[in-house]
């Protein structure tokens, strides 16, 4: 049982995490992106500093695909 309560507890969680990041980090190095509208200028929420990465006003349009 990979969850369990004990001592080593902390070590599974972040062995779990770092399994997860990994899987999408393959998942996404596999794909091509390109952004839709490049001339728009994006601004951020200033509301949001200092939470991490501050989120843009609107949505950012991108196309994917698989790399074949």
């Amino acid at each position: 049982m990979p969850f369990t309560i004990r001592k080593a507890m902390r070590s599974e969680r972040l062995f779990v995490k770092n399994e997860i990041k990994t899987c999408a980090a393959l998942t996404l190095r596999h794909m091509e992106f390109e952004f839709v509208e490049i001339n728009s200028m994006l601004t951020q929420m200033t509301g949001r500093v200092g939470f991490g990465i501050a989120p843009p006003y609107k949505n950012v349009q991108i196309q994917y695909g698989y790399i074949h």
